[in-house]
């Protein structure tokens, strides 16, 4: 990964050329193998029983609005041109699945490839699609200018950068700040998107729970990625994170509102968490239930 993390500062000539300026390096460890340029380390069956999951480097961000590629795929960091970060990578399971076209094998699942199927692929016998099996759920645009921040916080958001909410509890949301994949110009206030929950499970810096959301819009029969986010899945990671950092910079900032987009200040979010029994269960305990509601699951497919 640290390849296409210096690769990606770099410019090309010719966008055609993504793939194959990348292709030798990512080929210089026979252990790792690529998608499309997404490295992805195969899933590993022993005589024991045991085995290494199979995981595909997906979960990267951008640091500022990049250029699109015409001719890879969103879900690829090369289908992009700007400088990305790595939050980690994903795991595919039957739970939350990825599935490939390729032209001779048909449909294959990532999570149930043996290192042999790769070894023989030919990429360009491989699609530009996956199809994501996992849960989704609507998320609304907005400008931050729009909500009223408590006067004994520091604002969590700069001015007029783009964000995303979902319902709550107790007729609140919560504002998530993407790390955008594209200008803040090409996104419209009051419209939403789709976000569909990678559940990677991981803990960060100062050991919350998180899981990862990609953004992605309708593009012709498919769906493009805009955006990534961290999604907090337990009571303590959302409200413990409050009592963290102000810093705008962090991918995991967010701010809980009123239906009016008037922030929630310390205690009010703290008495709706101690009102609520569930949140109350959550707290020692995280569980990937903690949004449950507010997601659906379906097959996306994802150019």
């Amino acid at each position: 990964m640290k390849y296409l993390e210096e690769y990606s500062r770099r410019g090309l000539t010719y966008d055609a050329d993504a793939l194959n300026a990348i292709a030798g390096a990512l080929h210089t460890d026979r252990r790792i193998f690529h998608l499309w340029g997404a490295p992805i380390r195969p899933y590993e069956p022993s005589l024991a029983g045991c085995h290494r999951p199979i995981e595909i480097a997906v979960l990267w961000s951008h640091q500022q609005p990049a250029r699109r590629r015409i001719g890879f795929p969103s879900w690829s960091s090369i289908g992009w041109e700007g400088q990305i970060s790595w939050l980690g990578t994903f795991k595919p399971s039957e739970q939350d699945s990825i599935c490939i076209r390729h032209a001779k094998a048909g449909d294959l699942f990532l999570h149930q490839f043996p290192v042999r199927v790769l070894t023989n692929m030919d990429s360009a016998d491989i699609s530009q699609y996956l199809e994501i099996t996992a849960s989704s759920a609507s998320f609304a645009v907005a400008n931050s200018s729009q909500i009223m921040f408590s006067t004994d916080q520091a604002p969590k958001f700069p001015k007029d950068c783009m964000v995303v909410s979902l319902p709550w509890r107790h007729n609140t949301l919560v504002f998530f700040r993407p790390h955008w994949d594209i200008a803040s110009f090409e996104l419209e206030s009051g419209t939403h998107l789709k976000g569909i929950r990678l559940r990677s499970k991981y803990v960060d810096f100062w050991g919350k729970d998180f899981e990862v959301v990609l953004l992605v819009v309708p593009h012709d029969d498919h769906y493009e990625r805009v955006g990534i986010f961290k999604l907090p899945v337990s009571h303590q990671a959302l409200f413990g994170q409050h009592r963290e950092t102000d810093k705008v910079t962090q991918l995991d900032s967010y701010v809980v509102c009123d239906t009016d987009l008037q922030q929630q200040t310390l205690e009010e979010v703290d008495k709706i968490c101690r009102s609520d029994t569930d949140l109350i269960s959550y707290f020692y305990s995280p569980t990937e239930r903690y949004w449950e509601e507010r997601f659906v699951r379906e097959t996306i497919v994802l150019g």
